[in-house]
């Protein structure tokens, strides 16, 4: 049925979509997409749901429990909820107040009830050059995964754009080529025989 202009603007933005959105899509594309866009939209859905933080290990202080390129997963920690033993997300005053991850080794309270916590690298054999005041504390890491961290980085600017989105719309149009290509195989082909030739 062809578009009028009394048509509704609905109805006419549904068909569109549907001709050029949705008809054009084959299975092994959409399952292709699915396969590529799950994991990652899983993963940033339940960060923003629990309000939780991603950050990339970028040294080696926290092997062999957090090696360099894990991906931490951290949850925002009021300062009186940290616990000895938490992998807590600082603001280092000795780092000019950089973000750094190490355990907390011993929480201790002064006398006016402010706590300050003593931080430590797992890698390390000493505790960090000064006690932390509970003031720059920032989250408490809740899991993390080896590698993935790698990755993340690298996907930083251009790289990003170029692996989450040129690369797979490449692939996708690819998958789609192909298959149009079978389902367009002369008959002559698809039932074994050859094609004359007229010399």
């Amino acid at each position: 049925m062809l578009d009028t202009p009394t048509t509704p603007r609905v109805v006419r933005f549904a068909r569109w979509m549907r001709r050029w959105i949705v008809k054009p899509i084959s299975l092994p594309s959409l399952v292709l997409s699915i396969a590529l866009l799950l994991p990652a939209s899983t993963l940033l859905t339940t960060v923003w749901l629990f309000g939780w933080q991603l950050q990339v290990v970028r040294t080696s202080s926290m092997s062999p429990t957090y090696p360099s390129g894990t991906l931490l997963v951290s949850e925002p920690t009021a300062p009186a909820d940290v616990r000895t033993g938490d992998v807590l997300t600082f603001s280092a005053p000795w780092r000019n107040r950089a973000l750094v991850t190490h355990r907390v080794r011993l929480v201790e309270i002064a006398e006016d009830g402010a706590r300050q916590f003593i931080t430590r690298g797992d890698a390390s054999d000493a505790d960090d050059p000064s006690a932390l005041p509970e003031r720059e504390a920032r989250s408490v890491v809740r899991w993390g995964v080896p590698k993935l961290g790698t990755l993340v980085w690298a996907l930083r600017g251009w790289r990003g754009v170029t692996l989450l989105v040129v690369l797979p719309a490449a692939v996708l149009l690819a998958a789609e080529l192909l298959d149009r290509r079978r389902r367009r195989r002369p008959a002559c082909e698809t039932c074994g025989h050859r094609s004359l030739r007229t010399v």
